[in-house]
């Protein structure tokens, strides 16, 4: 397991969080309506543009297909070593499948673009970059009427669905740890079955260096005598 980049990750989705929480506005929506007389009303709920950059900015290591702080790649990490089971996994697997798609699939010369295909050309077109070939695409999708302010939405939408994937994987990985930590204590724990053979169990204890034990009567004192485990010296004293 690496530990590290789980570490990253976690840092990472913390200054996504902090950014979140910062928001002056939880919620984003987007509707429309219309009528012969006025025509299609479009209506965006959007925090403020600001926030919502700071809030895609630090999003990005965490979507970013190439990055190893990856949402995906993380998932894949936790099943591997057996901290997200198959099932989940699936489960796991059907969700960020379903926010991939999206409610809306908007059609470009014969392509279906989804919400996971707008976020990258509306990123790499304007948001972050102006990707030649993504600057083109948003330039036809923007010749449409509805398109371009749903291109927004989906864009953000789609941002705040990963966070929530991101939040998930981090209660499992604060699961990972506290096994790990288990696991680390119950190891380091003394161990009379590394003794040798010929040592008594009751004067002979692993790392108990410094350690004072009272065994009838007498005051025992750890020193390096055994081979794989610490000798206990024994010295007298006068019992309470």
């Amino acid at each position: 397991m690496d530990w590290n980049i789980l570490k990253k990750f976690k840092n990472q989705l913390h200054l996504v969080r902090s950014a979140t929480e910062a928001m002056s506005q939880k919620d984003i929506g987007f509707n429309f309506s219309g009528s012969i007389d006025k025509g299609v009303e479009f209506n965006l709920r959007f925090p403020p543009d600001i926030e919502l950059a700071r809030f895609a900015t630090v999003l990005t290591p965490l979507v970013d297909p190439s990055s190893p702080l990856c949402y995906k790649n993380i998932a894949s990490l936790l099943f591997e070593n057996s901290f997200l089971s198959a099932s989940d996994k699936e489960k796991f697997d059907q969700g960020v499948q379903q926010i991939e798609t999206g409610p809306i699939q908007i059609k470009l010369n014969e392509e279906f673009l989804r919400a996971v295909d707008l976020y990258d050309i509306y990123s790499k077109g304007e948001f972050f970059d102006e990707h030649e070939a993504a600057t083109e695409k948003l330039k036809k999708l923007r010749n449409s009427p509805f398109i371009p302010q749903y291109i927004m939405f989906s864009f953000h939408s789609y941002c705040f669905d990963i966070y929530k994937v991101c939040e998930y994987l981090y209660h499992i990985i604060r699961d990972a740890e506290k096994t790990r930590n288990t696991s680390e204590a119950v190891d380091t724990q003394p161990k009379d079955s590394d003794c040798p053979a010929d040592c008594p169990v009751d004067v002979c204890r692993r790392r108990r260096h410094g350690n004072k034990e009272g065994v009838d009567g007498q005051e025992t004192r750890a020193t390096g005598g055994c081979d794989r485990g610490d000798r206990l010296e024994i010295e007298d004293c006068v019992a309470p």
